[in-house]
């Protein structure tokens, strides 16, 4: 029984003197671990302080970037809208009577000549009235004529001879009538131009008085476009525009020839109206356009990529790059931006010509971080 005690009491022995021996090593790791901290905080502390007075800077790391002074410029600025092109002469045609359409000569897109038939109605039963009223008007007139001879001969009374003439004329003028009837079945161009609508088939009916044509006249058209009304105090006439017409890749430039000071309170918006040259064959009504409005110019000013500004709250700023004595370094530069356009950012302060703004590098900056410049 003591043999197997004194077994045990040697094991337990030796455990609490191997507990007690990793606990001392752990110990001995956790300073160490500490010291080390230590020492990587003395470390840095020495480099920063050598990086500043050793000329050579070899120590401390260095971020290639690239930089550029920008120049003055003059900076435009656009309003970008899509107008639709239209005709000032545009001129709805309807029937003069009501019918049948028994042919329809044009289509869409078609150009027409003033007076030129566009369709017919059916002209059936005047027809047939004007063939009665004809035979009628043959045998009024040869009863005239005979009447007429008898009265030269001094036959007959004179109330005959008027009675004949009176019949003969009033044929005349009811004949006349139904030719006039007989025209109006004809639909016609009352202006040369291009057809740009439609509204008829052959076989239905139509009313008098009801359009059922409409004609513009290419040699007087206009683009008409609406802009918010934010900009209604910006957009003034005599405005240049950049007209695309991007169908046919087309592009002219023009001006603004009336500016309405109506808002529409629909859309909130007011209209512009841009003449088109009379010589302008391949502008067609109804095609979609884009505009791109000269609404302000600023002359002298800096002008940055609009991704090169950064932001921390409501502060803007730029990295440029500062000379500190034999070395380079990034400064943060609070500036002031005005209008926007195309990518691009007039700097209203913040920026001279004088700076060297950093324009390849800067996402990771930091300030007073050395740099080195490669351009």
């Amino acid at each position: 029984m003591m043999k197997y005690a004194s077994i045990l009491l040697l094991a337990v022995l030796l455990f609490a003197c191997g507990s007690s021996d990793l606990d001392k090593k752990k110990a001995e790791l956790s300073k160490l671990k500490e010291d080390v901290k230590e020492k990587v905080k003395e470390i840095e502390i020495l480099e920063k302080e050598i990086a500043k007075l050793d000329t050579t800077a070899t120590i401390r790391k260095t971020k290639y970037v690239k930089a550029e002074s920008f120049q003055p410029r003059t900076f435009r600025h656009f309003i970008d809208v899509q107008g639709s092109v239209e005709s000032d002469r545009t001129i709805k045609v309807s029937p003069k009577m009501s019918g049948i359409v028994v042919k329809n000569y044009v289509k869409v897109g078609q150009k027409v000549t003033k007076n030129q038939l566009l369709a017919q109605l059916d002209p059936s039963i005047i027809l047939l009235a004007i063939d009665e009223l004809k035979t009628g008007l043959e045998t009024a007139t040869i009863m005239y004529n005979k009447q007429k001879s008898l009265w030269d001969e001094n036959i007959g009374t004179e109330v005959q001879l008027i009675q004949a003439k009176a019949n003969k004329e009033s044929l005349e003028k009811k004949l006349a009538s139904l030719q006039e009837q007989l025209d109006m079945t004809k639909i016609k161009a009352t202006i040369s131009g291009t057809v740009d609508m439609v509204n008829l088939k052959e076989g239905e009916a139509v009313s008098a008085g009801f359009p059922v044509f409409q004609i513009a006249n290419l040699e007087d058209l206009k683009i008409v476009a609406n802009i918010s009304e934010a900009h209604i105090s910006k957009v003034a006439k005599g405005d240049s525009v950049t007209v695309f017409f991007s169908d046919i890749n087309y592009e002219l430039k023009t001006t603004i020839d009336v500016v309405s000071k109506v808002i529409d309170t629909n859309n909130r918006s007011f209209s512009i109206e841009l003449k088109l040259p009379p010589t302008q064959s391949k502008v067609s009504p109804n095609m979609i356009c884009s505009l791109s409005i000269n609404d302000q110019i600023v002359e002298n000013t800096i002008v940055l990529p609009v991704g090169m500004i950064q932001k921390s709250g409501d502060k803007e700023f730029v990295f440029v790059a500062h000379n500190d004595g034999n070395k380079w370094v990034a400064k943060q530069q609070t500036i002031k931006t005005g209008l926007k356009y195309n990518g691009l950012s007039q700097v209203v302060s913040g920026i001279n010509e004088g700076h060297k703004v950093i324009t390849v590098g800067y996402q990771d900056l930091t300030n007073d971080e050395l740099i080195t410049i490669n351009n």
